[in-house]
């Protein structure tokens, strides 16, 4: 199982948060799918 409870990030220097308040749960056997506009964050979250 994967867990994540507001997850936020915000880059040194920038004034937005690429992410915030971020949170899911992932079970043993499903898939999770990231899906967003270029620049919202889908990268950074699975880093």
């Amino acid at each position: 199982m994967l867990q994540v409870n507001k997850l936020s990030l915000r880059y040194p220097g920038a004034e937005d948060y690429t992410l915030k308040d971020v949170s899911f749960v992932v079970n043993s056997g499903e898939r999770l799918g990231v899906v967003g506009p270029n620049g919202s964050g889908k990268s950074t979250l699975l880093r």
